[in-house]
């Protein structure tokens, strides 16, 4: 009986170690990325982190309660392979996803820039509203909202106009706003 209370004393002690653990990692993991500037990324960066720790979790847990490692292994081969077989399913979603981490880390544009997509069959120009891991969403010049997948965006070519938005003004404005401000 007394060692079944040690085991699940130990359970909790190593559940309260790790959940301190991520507070903090979670914590500096928002002073590290630009939370503000791709608030996707720092979202899933935390779904990976506490699955992780999930796993750790499991792991302790199971070590603890003197579960066969050759039944866990089992399991987790079974599940690796499943996972792999809906993977390779979706290469497209999975192109997507390494598009767009590559667009956040290497950041040939980023959130507000706007840009021109010099491709005959896409011919958009617009703002960048967001990055995602699969999407990124741009505001055309006409308010219209696009989800363009990361790939295609990564694939194209792409003109940079510039971070700020784009005003056009003609001749006769600009003498009307001189004439107002000299009177």
């Amino acid at each position: 009986m007394m060692m079944i209370f040690k085991q699940w004393l130990l359970i909790v002690a190593m559940l309260v170690a790790i959940v301190v653990l991520l507070k903090l990692l979670d914590k500096r993991l928002v002073k590290l990325l630009d939370a503000d500037r791709y608030p996707q990324m720092l979202q899933w960066i935390r779904l990976i982190l506490y699955s992780a720790c999930m796993l750790a979790i499991l792991a302790l847990i199971l070590n603890v309660l003197n579960v066969s490692s050759e039944s866990v292994r089992f399991f987790i081969g079974s599940v690796m392979a499943l996972l792999g077989v809906a993977l390779f399913a979706e290469w497209s979603l999975l192109s997507n996803l390494s598009a767009g981490l590559m667009l956040m880390f290497t950041a040939p544009v980023s959130v507000g820039d706007n840009i021109k997509v010099l491709d005959k069959d896409i011919p958009l120009q617009g703002r960048i509203r967001s990055i995602g891991l699969i999407y990124t969403r741009l505001i055309s010049v006409t308010g219209d909202d696009y989800l363009l997948p990361n790939r295609m965006l990564l694939q194209s070519r792409l003109q940079k106009i510039s971070g700020k938005p784009v005003i056009e003004v003609s001749l006769k404005s600009v003498e009307s706003v001189v004439k107002t401000l000299h009177s």
